[in-house]
């Protein structure tokens, strides 16, 4: 409530006597005529100048007067309102509490209410993103994530959200049937052709091993051919040691060796009654003609028993 001065306050303070005072000199020199020629002219105008001096000098006065105690007035008016003011505070103090401990609890109702609402949106949220979640698993996780989805029940919590949250579960759960499905398809791919390789590397495997064993029989039997053809020619016990050792060091010999006594298979018809000497030396040179590369060492046996089997044949020529 605003306060407002009373009338003889306002004249008070707007000086309303001196005013009257005034006046009254005005009143009593206006108009007034002095001679200036004649003694009482001239005391006359003195006495009118002295009469203005006197009132704003007494003017003066009278306003340090009034300023002093217009100085207190202000002191006591602080004072005062200051009082008051305090006076007023603590008895508001009582309500300001109780309206900022209500607002308080409008505005934790509003963040309960924000939060509870933020929580289901997460809910629903992770609901439509389920199926990443599972994107590069195996089926097996991907089943069990079906599993617990199809356990999960959407209750009253959802209050307003509800119908929104069922949509979510019920479109989740069609999105990791369909995962489930275009994994299943890709896992048995991936089996059949897993399948398919073990069974061309073990189908492999086997013709390897068929065809070691068949090389290794005709490779025995290959040199038990050249062991007989090399019986029915005379030779020296020495020589047949020599052909004997040398039949040992091609037998385990390694690949370049069991070339060459593949190669000795398969003479033309012109080496059938060649001396042993004319068939070692076939082999020899069918196995550089079709870029075998041969040990040093078999090529060494070899080049021994064609000059040993030469030297037999000359001395059976001889005699």
């Amino acid at each position: 409530m605003a306060h407002e001065l009373k009338p003889e306050q306002t004249e008070l303070i707007e000086l309303t006597q001196a005013d009257r005072e005034l006046a009254l000199i005005n009143e009593k020199h206006d108009g007034q005529v002095f001679d200036m020629t004649t003694t009482l002219g001239r005391a006359s105008i003195v006495a009118a100048r002295a009469d203005y001096r006197k009132f704003w000098v007494d003017l003066g006065k009278t306003s340090k007067t009034l300023k002093a105690h217009l100085n207190n007035v202000k002191k006591h008016i602080d004072t005062k309102t200051g009082e008051l003011t305090e006076q007023a505070k603590a008895k508001a103090e009582p309500f300001d509490k109780k309206i900022k401990e209500y607002e308080a609890e409008v505005e934790a109702r509003k963040e309960t209410e924000r939060l509870r609402k933020k929580g289901i949106q997460d809910v629903i949220h992770a609901l439509r993103e389920t199926v990443g979640l599972f994107n590069g698993k195996d089926s097996a996780e991907i089943k069990d994530g079906i599993t617990k989805l199809a356990a999960y029940e959407v209750d009253d919590s959802f209050m307003e959200f509800k119908e929104q949250a069922g949509n979510a579960l019920e479109l989740a759960l069609v999105d990791m049937a369909s995962l489930l499905d275009s994994t299943l398809k890709t896992e048995q791919a991936d089996a059949a052709r897993k399948e398919e390789s073990e069974r061309l590397t073990k189908q492999k495997a086997e013709q390897d091993e068929r065809e070691a064993k068949l090389l290794a029989k005709e490779e025995e039997a290959a040199l038990e051919t050249v062991a007989k053809d090399m019986e029915k020619e005379p030779e020296p016990t020495a020589m047949r040691k020599d052909i004997e050792t040398a039949k040992e060091v091609l037998t385990g010999s390694a690949e370049p060796a069991k070339s060459v006594l593949c190669e000795a298979r398969f003479l033309p018809e012109e080496y059938d009654d060649a001396p042993l000497s004319g068939k070692l030396q076939g082999i020899i040179d069918i196995a550089k003609s079709h870029g075998a590369t041969v040990a040093n060492i078999e090529l060494s046996v070899l080049e021994i028993l064609v000059t040993m089997a030469l030297e037999v044949e000359a001395k059976e020529g001889g005699s």
